[in-house]
Formats: C-alpha cells, sequence, structure tokens
C-alpha cells in the first residue's frame, strides 16, 4: 500500500476541489459532501446497521450487506459497487459527524479502491466499517495507516487549508490575535471563539474545527490535542 503524508493529502484535498467547484477554496463556506460523492460516480444510500457502533460503510464489490428492515429484523441487502452506506440512526443523531464520514467513506474511494478489491471482509460483499472508535488508534498496522488516511483527507476536504487561510486572514484584519511561537495568541476564551466560528463558517463540529486550527498551527494543541495527535501519529510542532 502507499503510505502519504499528511501534505500530500493536503495537497490532494485541493486538487479534488479544484475539479470540483473552485469556489470552495476561494470563499470559505462548507464542502457539499453529498455532492462531491455523486460527482465521483458513487453511490448514497441510508440503512440500519446490525453491526454496532457502525457510523457507515463503503460497499467495493456488489454483494449482499446484513442490515435491518423497518422492522428492527436483520436480512441480506444486495448492493451494487461503489456504494457508501451511512447509518441512519447515527445520521439523525449527529449530523456533523454523518457529514464527516461521507467524506470518510469518499476518501476510502480515493485512496484505497485498489486495496480494497483484494480483500474481502465479513464473506458477503468487500465492504470496508467506519467505527466510532476510528480516531482512537496508533499507527501501527497497515489498517490503521489505512483509516488515518480516510480521517486525515476527510478532514481537509471539509476544511481545505486554502480556504482556511483566507478565512483566518479575515478573523486577523478584524480582531488582533497577535502571534507567539507561530501560533496565534490568545486566552482560552478567544480560543473557543475562534474554533466556533470556524465550526459554524464552514458547519463542521467544534472538534472538527479545532483539529484543523491545530493541524494548520493557527492554535496551540491543548492536553486533550495532545493525546489525539499522539494516539494518531500526527506532528503538530
Amino acid at each position: 500500500m502507499k503510505y502519504f503524508s499528511g501534505k500530500e493529502l493536503e495537497d490532494r484535498a485541493i486538487n479534488i476541489i479544484e475539479k470540483f467547484d473552485t469556489s470552495y477554496l476561494n470563499d470559505p463556506d462548507s464542502l457539499p459532501e453529498e455532492e462531491l460523492l455523486y460527482s465521483f460516480g458513487l453511490d448514497l444510500q441510508y440503512v440500519n446497521f446490525c453491526v454496532p457502533n457502525v457510523l457507515g460503510a463503503f460497499v467495493f464489490e456488489a454483494g449482499y450487506v446484513r442490515i435491518l428492515n423497518s422492522n428492527g429484523e436483520p436480512y441480506d441487502q444486495y448492493f451494487e459497487k461503489n456504494v457508501v452506506l451511512i447509518d441512519s440512526f447515527e445520521a439523525r443523531k449527529n449530523l456533523h459527524r454523518a457529514k464527516f464520514t461521507i467524506l470518510h467513506e469518499v476518501s476510502h474511494f480515493i485512496l484505497h479502491s485498489k486495496i480494497q478489491k483484494k480483500i474481502h471482509i465479513d464473506g458477503k460483499s468487500q465492504i470496508r466499517y467506519f467505527l466510532k472508535n476510528n480516531n482512537h488508534r496508533e499507527l501501527k498496522t497497515d489498517e490503521d495507516v489505512i483509516e488515518w488516511q480516510a480521517n486525515y483527507l476527510a478532514s481537509c476536504l471539509q476544511i481545505n487549508y486554502k480556504a482556511l487561510d483566507s478565512f483566518i486572514n479575515d478573523l486577523k484584519s478584524n480582531y488582533e490575535y497577535p502571534s507567539k511561537g507561530g501560533f496565534l495568541y490568545m486566552d482560552e476564551d478567544e480560543r473557543e471563539c475562534i474554533i466556533e466560528k470556524t465550526s459554524r463558517q464552514f458547519n463542521v463540529s467544534f472538534r472538527a474545527a479545532e483539529i484543523r486550527l491545530e493541524v494548520r498551527k493557527y492554535i496551540a494543541p491543548n492536553n486533550q490535542s495532545e493525546s489525539y495527535y499522539k494516539w494518531n501519529g500526527i506532528p503538530y510542532r
């Protein structure tokens, strides 16, 4: 498998958005993840998974996947290849997470199609599940790296660095955020304020905005973030 650096994935996201709609590079805005998915010729379906803690999945080859029917009874549903499946219950519970999960699955298609077609998971279809605890893993195996790559590219697609740079520059022109040690220097309230503004502007969760601002070195990581980056092998200094 190919190992991509964070910079390679940042640039890959820019290339993808350039082909999709360049306005999302110039004007900070929420990327329409479903439209992006369809632009790759992929299908999107909302289902109720039988497997616990599943947020979404990507079907790489046509086959049967066990899901729940409207009565909560398990049955085997046939899906064509290149279908993104999103858990309906989880999507209703957390829209921001569902939006990220769609981009995570699209990222698997972009980065890992050739790899996954060699893998047959669960004996029924070549399907990759995205679990709730997927963010908390150490990069010890190829599986860990594959999931990290999909997470990182999805994050870059949600908030690409060109749009983020433009947004932060506008904020800096309206507010005084002096730089210290390469980071914007602010107290905790100001830190939360800039994260919240970024979250609203790009229509992502508070945590997703915080991670992008930290990775791009606009704000310094706090203790929680340092633990996150240690788990995920992301260099932030």
